[in-house]
Parts: structure tokens; sequence; C-alpha cells
């Protein structure tokens, strides 16, 4: 059981590595969610801390779950070419359908995971606007969750201290949009909690804001299971390509060669294999926003997470496996189709060049002893 009543056991595996490393994928996926090459701008960790910070007043009991609709908010908007917070405009969100659909695939993958039963609703309606103007559903006034209009707060406000870089001129920024895209009385008592708990920090030091997301995982034991965290990575499995499901699929084709070649070093690829698709996520951008800390730094914290990258970028049999997997299933899965031997032949003779004959040999093996609906299974 956590602490908020919860016993989440779905897919558990009774491996006591494979569980260290689902709970350490759940706690950094918030993280790399805000990758930008090797920079996190940490924007979703301080729209958790803040949103959490005005819920204790407001909404009593609930503060815990708007942390994780914090952490999680801006998860579905992986796929885009350019991390939310570069595009400051609703205007700019609507033209760029895949930003103006981020919360309804949130919102999608969320809800399946028992931890999020309630957050991922927040996180749906966290661009609903006080005055109905906002998405998807257009929302007005207390008909958006008040959970929601936290987070619509905490959003604004850390964008704004991105760009203005003053507690003095952000504040200014957001009182422009009172009553329009928020709560007046809202923004009143944001500004008052933000004062109190001398909140500038998060911008000024990074690692402050690093340690209270490490110590909120603390408060309790997460017990997350196979397909949670499946169905966290279906968030990251649409970022290139439309391929739903890529890495449960990959996960399986890996196992599968790993049991024909008896393949010693099989939890080391697996552990590699679930982390692929979340080693990167935006492109670099010229200029690193306030309040930014580098990659590594977060990975120091995460160590299960930390040895799988390293897989990939330093063992070579490791990440050969790993991509030649990857690779197959992007070719099989892309049409949705049945794959056949032919199918097969086609996509390995196309992978040639890349991979070495035995790495293909085992892929072909592997392959066809799949269902021939494996690579269209989404």
């Amino acid at each position: 059981m956590t602490d908020f009543g919860i016993d989440i056991t779905s897919g558990y595996v009774d491996n006591q590595a494979r569980r260290n490393l689902y709970k350490e994928i759940f706690k950094v996926i918030p993280f790399l969610a805000d990758q930008e090459g090797d920079l996190i701008n940490l924007h979703s960790a301080r729209v958790a801390i803040l949103s959490s910070k005005l819920g204790t007043h407001v909404l009593e009991s609930d503060w815990k779950m708007l942390f994780l609709a914090g952490l999680f908010h801006d998860v579905g908007a992986n796929g885009s070419n350019i991390h939310p917070v570069r595009v400051r405009s609703l205007s700019e969100h609507s033209r760029n359908p895949w930003l103006k659909t981020h919360t309804i695939r949130a919102h999608h993958s969320l809800k399946r995971i028992l931890l999020f039963r309630g957050a991922a609703q927040a996180v749906l309606e966290h661009h609903e606007w006080f005055d109905g103007g906002g998405y998807p559903l257009g929302k007005t006034g207390t008909n958006i969750m008040l959970e929601a209009q936290a987070l619509r707060l905490a959003d604004a406000f850390d964008i704004a201290m991105l760009y203005l870089g003053s507690v003095e001129a952000a504040f200014d920024n957001l009182k422009i949009r009172k009553d329009k895209e928020f709560d007046g009385d809202l923004l009143d008592l944001f500004k008052k909690i933000f004062s109190e708990a001398g909140a500038q920090k998060y911008w000024e030091n990074p690692e402050e804001t690093i340690k209270e997301v490490i110590n909120f995982y603390k408060n309790y034991d997460l017990r997350i299971g196979e397909e949670d965290i499946f169905s966290l990575l279906l968030l990251f499995d649409l970022k290139k390509k439309p391929l739903r499901g890529h890495t449960k699929r990959v996960k399986e084709l890996a196992e599968t060669v790993c049991r024909i070649a008896n393949i010693s070093e099989c939890e080391d690829i697996i552990a590699s294999v679930f982390v692929h698709e979340i080693y990167t996520t935006y492109e670099p951008y010229l200029g690193a926003f306030i309040g930014s800390c580098l990659r590594r730094d977060i990975l120091d914290y995460f160590s299960e997470v930390q040895n799988a990258f390293l897989g990939l970028e330093e063992d070579l049999w490791v990440a050969e496996i790993v991509r030649a997997c990857c690779s197959l299933d992007q070719k099989l899965s892309i049409n949705g189709e049945p794959h056949d031997i032919k199918s097969i032949e086609q996509a390995l003779s196309e992978m040639a060049s890349t991979f070495s004959a035995d790495t293909l040999l085992l892929l072909e093996k592997a392959a066809s002893s799949l269902k021939r609906s494996f690579f269209s299974k989404m």
C-alpha cells in the first residue's frame, strides 16, 4: 500500500532488479520529459512543487495528487519538435496540432494507472481557461477542476519566470491575464503562498528543485507494474513515428532473441530496452533557461536508469541488440499489417549495412517464431 491508500500491483514482477528499474523509470520520466539535448529545464518539477503548495491551502489532502499531476502534466507533448515552454501563446498552441492535443494523450495513458486516479483528469484540463478560451474541452469558471486551475497557474508562472527572470515581472504578467486565464482570487492566494514559501529558490538553485521531488518520492513505496510503465512509455513511443506499443514489442522481441541465443546479459539488454525511447526527448535549443540542470545531475539519483543508459552508450553488444530490435520493429510495425517470412527478410536486408550478420540471423529466428500479428499489435 502507498500512503495514498492505493495498492499498485498491476503487472507485478517477482524480480527485485526489475521492480527497482520500474520505480526508477517512473520517477525519472518527469525529469527526462523536460530534456532539451543534455539540458533539463525542470519545468515539470517546479509546476509540481508550486501547484502542490497551492493545494495545501486550497485542496487540503489533495496536494499529493497535485504533485503527481504537476510532474506528469506535459508528458503528452513528447513527439513535438519543440518543448511546450518554448510555445508561449494560445494561438501558437492552436497552430501546433500535436501540442493542442498533448493533454488528451497524457490523460489517455495516465488514466490506465491506478496511482493517477484523479490526477489524470487534472492533467487533461490544465490548459482550460477561466473564460472558456482554453483547450481541449472549452470549460469555463468553476466547471474546471480546481486542481487543474492550480496547475494552470503554476505552469504559467514558471514559464513567465523562465522568460522574464524576476518574480515581480512574472506576477505582473499573470495579473494581466487575471479573470481571463485564471480565477483572480486563486491568483491572489497563489501570490501570497509564493511569498511565504520563499519559492524563488527553485529558479536560483536547481538542486533545491531536484531534492524536493526526490523527497516527495520517498514518502511512499511505489509498486509500479510492467504494464504501468508501458502505459507511460506509450507517450515516448510516439516521439518520432506513430509506433504505439513500440517499447513493449521491442522488449518481447529482445527477450526472444536472448532465449534463442541463451544470452547471459538478458537483464542488461531488457533494462536498456525500457529506456531506449526516453534517452532523448527534445532537440537541443539555443540558450538555456534559468533553473536548468544537466542530465547527469538527474541520473546521479537513479543508478538503475543510469546503468541502462550506459548499456546503450558503452556496451556494444547490448546496444547492438537493442537498436536492431528497435529498427526491425520500426520497419515491420509502421503499416500495422501482419508480418510474414518475406517481409522479415526484406526488413533485415535493409538493415544489413548497419548490423552484423550474426545479429540479423538471431533477429530472423526470433521474428519468425512470433505470431504473425505481433508487429501489428498497437
